[in-house]
């Protein structure tokens, strides 16, 4: 990958895609054909062969996962390509790399998709368009939220209740809004109803694979990956020269940031850290429902868990048979991840543009540390705005709030859908000296003092707005804090289940038209 800036397309209907002015299938030939006969061992074991073997056993974790979400068989293919991410209700930004990994493996191939379960859940959401008042809202409406470091992987699929009362909350939102564009793909995905799933991460999967209908996709949860004897091999691979990969790793990682000018230690991840003997290794563990750090004991060859009470010791396994796998539940950070997958598994692995940008890092650990090549990655990103019209227009909005407020306070009565009977009386009052205005011989003494009597009964009749006028004034305030389109119609992150399925291929169309 260049150093080329990859930056998120600014305007509603860009894409990205790089490399471009490509065909990325014959990228990922060439990608395979070089790493077929690249013999540096990995724990032991030449790559090619390694690579071999870990492609066979994922993808067959990978089709019995798909068999298991109803979704269908996948024909074999010749190249094996893939994308990943954490199981939520992608944006359009990121639903662009599901959809294009399709069209590519529509040519004959394979594509997979990693589903990243191992990542802190924190909470799974939505932002939504909400119009309840006078101009566009954005809201948010959580599905579920999770305790600290608790990841996506363990957590059980939504109950009835649970998913029924989530939808309840996102179609109150929906139905305000005025466009039926928006609606329709809503109540499209609503009438699928929910799926039968054993976990979480299967449950989102499941929802958005029916939306999208039959793919040339296969799905694999990176808590299956990492349990694989491919993977534990890898594992060993960097435990045994764990100090030179953390030199390697934290020598990148801080090249990387002041290239990119970035002040903080946490971005894109932090260093590895390394106390005496004890050093971090780039991969987690499971325990007690939460992902922990993981340390070696380099001088005892010793695993330690790093709890929050206390640490736990377990021997470093000999081999990837070893029992002591199954208690660890072993899993990969961010760089291992993309780095296994990329070096391992795949011909051609489809980012979005963080993960883009990190791997650069990746790219030099796999150069410096494996002493291979890294294989080219592609990136893939648009931006797609739901079609809002006026509603989304500040002025438009701002001129109806007026009216409503000039509504209330002059014409009351037309505001009053229920009148009490004083009210009635009023108003018949009212339109009483609105006729006798109308005379043509009233004196300009007469006239005044009916124009005061109209004004007089209008103040008694609003003073039941009074409520309803302070609203909209409110709104209107806040509303002349707005200058052009507000924020929520001019907002990327909507979830597909609003967008229209055409006109997210469109965008994939257009990248690939751009990228030839």
């Amino acid at each position: 990958m260049s150093d080329r800036p990859l930056e998120i397309p600014e305007h509603s209907g860009e894409v990205l895609l790089v490399p471009n002015r490509v065909d990325l299938v014959a990228v990922a030939r060439r990608n395979r054909d070089r790493l077929a006969g690249e013999r540096t061992p990995i724990a032991g074991v030449p790559l090619s062969d390694l690579r071999v073997r870990a492609r066979d056993e994922i993808l067959t974790l990978a089709r019995a996962y798909t068999a298991a979400l109803e979704l269908g068989p996948v024909a074999a293919g010749d190249l094996l390509l893939s994308t990943g991410h954490q199981p939520v209700f992608p944006h359009p930004g990121i639903w662009v790399k599901y959809l294009l990994l399709d069209r590519l493996a529509a040519r004959g191939h394979t594509g997979l998709h990693v589903i990243v379960d191992s990542d802190a859940m924190e909470e799974t959401g939505v932002d939504l368009p909400s119009h309840p008042a006078a101009f566009l809202e954005r809201r948010r409406e959580v599905l579920r939220a999770a305790g600290a470091e608790e990841p996506y992987e363990g957590q059980p699929a939504p109950t009835g209740a649970e998913w029924a009362d989530f939808i309840r909350r996102v179609d109150g939102h929906v139905q305000t809004v005025r466009e039926e564009a928006v609606r329709r793909p809503w109540d499209a995905f609503r009438a699928l109803g929910r799926p039968a799933a054993a976990d979480y991460a299967a449950f989102l999967t499941a929802l958005r694979r029916r939306y999208e209908g039959p793919r040339r996709l296969l799905d694999v949860p990176v808590s299956m990956v990492a349990e694989t004897p491919s993977f534990r091999a890898f594992f060993l691979h960097i435990a045994a020269d764990a100090t030179r990969f953390l030199d390697i790793h934290n020598t990148h990682l801080e090249a990387y940031r002041e290239q990119q000018r970035i002040r903080t230690e946490a971005q894109p991840f932090p260093n590895l850290t390394a106390e005496g003997n004890r050093i971090e290794l780039p991969f987690w563990t499971v325990a007690g429902g939460r992902r922990q750090r993981l340390l070696l004991d380099a001088h005892r060859r010793v695993l330690i868990v790093q709890g929050d009470a206390r640490a736990t010791e377990v021997s470093l396994p000999g081999d990837v048979t070893a029992p002591v796998f199954a208690r660890l539940q072993l899993r990969p950070r961010a760089l291992t991840l993309t780095a296994f997958l990329r070096l391992l598994v795949v011909d051609l692995f489809i980012h979005g543009v963080s993960g883009g940008r990190y791997d650069r890092v990746t790219d030099a650990v796999i150069a410096e540390f494996f002493g291979v090549p890294p294989p080219i990655y592609a990136v893939a990103s648009a931006t797609l705005y739901l079609p809002f019209a006026e509603s989304a227009d500040p002025e438009a909005a701002r001129q109806s709030l007026q009216r409503m407020i000039q509504e209330a306070r002059h014409n009351p009565e037309r505001v009053l859908t229920e009148p009490t009977p004083e009210q009635r009386t009023l108003i018949e009052e009212k339109w009483q000296w609105i006729r006798r205005l109308e005379a043509p011989d009233l004196t300009r003494p007469e006239r005044r003092g009916a124009t005061q009597a109209i004004r007089a009964l209008n103040e008694r009749l609003s003073a039941a707005l009074a409520e309803r006028v302070a609203a909209l004034e409110a709104a209107l305030a806040a509303l002349d804090q707005h200058r052009g389109p507000t924020d929520a119609a001019v907002y990327r992150g909507y979830p597909y289940f609003l967008h229209r399925l055409n006109a997210v291929e469109d965008l994939v169309t257009r990248m690939l038209e751009a990228g030839t």
